[in-house]
């Protein structure tokens, strides 16, 4: 993004939120046919929207995995964050990933319905970490510290 610093300025002080997550190649279809019905109804302010092939092994809360991952850029409205949640449904339906580091907006319903090793995660994140010592925003909103 050097040099495409205005792109960022465009959306002033309210910014912008940015939605990652890798569908699965055989729901690919399906998942963007519901993709446009919601964007038909809903008329969200999408700004950026890219498919990029992605392959990898999606192991306890790593954003990786086999499929495409798609990515919206909106901007940050409550339209849009309606607009997001429908996605979120859509991603628990299909078995997509949300990535959890672009995303802050996801709950932990959803993360806990889509990152199938979290309760693994969390077990892991226990025994290194008992005391909690080492926290997050992102830990404390997923609970990562409950087992």
């Amino acid at each position: 993004f050097v040099g495409k610093e205005n792109y960022f300025k465009l959306f002033g002080s309210k910014g912008f939120i940015e939605s990652q997550l890798i569908v699965p190649n055989q729901a690919l279809s399906d998942f963007l046919k519901e993709v446009e019905t919601i964007c038909k109804s809903d008329e969200p302010l999408i700004t950026l929207l890219s498919f990029k092939v992605i392959r990898g092994e999606q192991k306890l809360l790593r954003f990786e995995g086999n499929g495409t991952c798609v990515t919206f850029d909106v901007v940050n409205n409550k339209k849009n964050h309606n607009f997001l949640q429908k996605i979120d449904k859509l991603c628990t339906k299909y078995k997509a990933l949300p990535s959890i580091i672009k995303d802050s907006r996801i709950s932990k319903n959803t993360f806990d319905k889509c990152y199938p090793e979290a309760e693994e995660f969390r077990e892991r994140l226990f025994k290194y970490d008992k005391n909690r010592v080492y926290q997050s925003e992102i830990s404390n909103k997923f609970k990562l510290w409950i087992i």
